[in-house]
């Protein structure tokens, strides 16, 4: 009987222990485990991450309505002053982002700022000390700053970027007839091309906008007001090339010599292209073609309208409506919805 234990006592003892074929079973089956959840984990993050993105625009909106209630307008989509003269090398716009500081809780940064500088930010840029300027370029609106490209947001060491653009249009020129803020034109034979690609009015935020909500009669809930879209060039961040060499911090807007002859590439994106479309340019000459788009798994991109409503847009979306819904009269009356 005492035998009969001891070699009980042995038995057990030798099976306490994991085989290594037990071990490699154990090893494969957490590694299968690890990948099935890890898509799973990395989706979740990157639905909170557009959320984020869709409530950093919903501020957009919501800060542009406060703006129109208080001045009976929409702020002008990027701001540049021909009528005081430009210097040699043009002027230098500002984005619709400086006139609604105020709105996003920003007055003391605003205070920082002189708007009405001669010839724009770059020129008031050069009237102030190196330390001034950082300073200024430090300034980090995370209301403006979409997670999912938070790798290249700051645009190497020249301040931070923004991923939201507001929307000018989209037909591929001027739809004014007459005398418009970009000359006496007929779009249906004389589009406006300029140095820097098309330039379009027809969109609610374009330059030197002050577009009114009596002025989108398509409908303020049928009408991109915004959109997100990022930005290539020389940071090494996926894009469209160097479509301008200029850095899209929250402040710069694009430059200009005269109304027909601007460059907005920092500051407003256009439907000439559909979303997330690599045009491919080298040549500033395409630069103000830019497309609105994102880095959201899955292609799309978030699109604000006029009335503050925020939806996702795939990229296959049909060309036609996407085309019509940036603009703000264009008889369509038509959405996206």
């Amino acid at each position: 009987m005492k035998f009969i234990a001891q070699r009980y006592r042995r038995s057990a003892s030798r099976r306490s222990g994991f085989t290594l074929v037990e071990l490699l079973v154990v090893i494969a089956i957490i590694g299968i485990l690890v990948a099935l959840l890890l898509p799973a984990v990395q989706a979740a993050r990157e639905s909170a991450r557009r959320m984020q993105c869709t409530n950093n625009l919903k501020q957009m909106g919501l800060a542009s309505l406060n703006y129109e209630s208080a001045r009976g307008r929409f702020p002008d989509g990027m701001t540049l002053d021909f009528e005081a003269g430009c210097p040699a090398e043009g002027c230098r716009g500002w984005t619709h982002i400086h006139q609604t500081l105020p709105y996003y809780e920003e007055g003391a940064l605003e205070a920082q700022f002189n708007f009405d500088f001669d010839g724009g930010w770059l020129y008031f840029f050069r009237s102030l000390s190196a330390a001034q300027r950082d300073a200024m370029d430090n300034a980090r609106l995370s209301a403006l700053l979409c997670p999912s490209l938070s790798k290249w947001e700051e645009t190497s060491g020249n301040g931070y970027r923004r991923d939201y653009y507001g929307s000018y249009g989209g037909r591929g020129h001027s739809q004014s007839t007459g005398s418009s803020r970009f000359g006496t034109v007929d779009p249906a034979t004389t589009p406006i091309v300029t140095a820097s690609g098309i330039v379009a009015d027809d969109g609610v935020l374009y330059v030197n906008s002050g577009t009114k909500f009596s002025q989108i009669t398509d409908g303020s809930s049928n009408t991109f007001l915004a959109g997100e879209s990022f930005f290539g060039t020389r940071d090494s961040a996926p894009g469209y090339g160097t479509c301008e060499g200029g850095q899209p911090t929250w402040y710069q807007g694009g430059a200009g010599k005269s109304a027909t002859n601007v460059s907005f590439t920092r500051a407003l994106r256009g439907t000439k292209n559909a979303i997330n479309t690599d045009i491919g340019c080298n040549d500033p000459s395409d630069g103000n073609e830019v497309p609105f788009g994102s880095q959201h798994s899955g292609g799309g991109c978030n699109m604000l309208y006029a009335d503050g409503h925020v939806e996702f847009l795939a990229d296959n979306i049909d060309f036609d409506l996407y085309q019509a819904t940036s603009t703000r009269a264009g008889a369509d009356g038509i959405g996206l919805n």
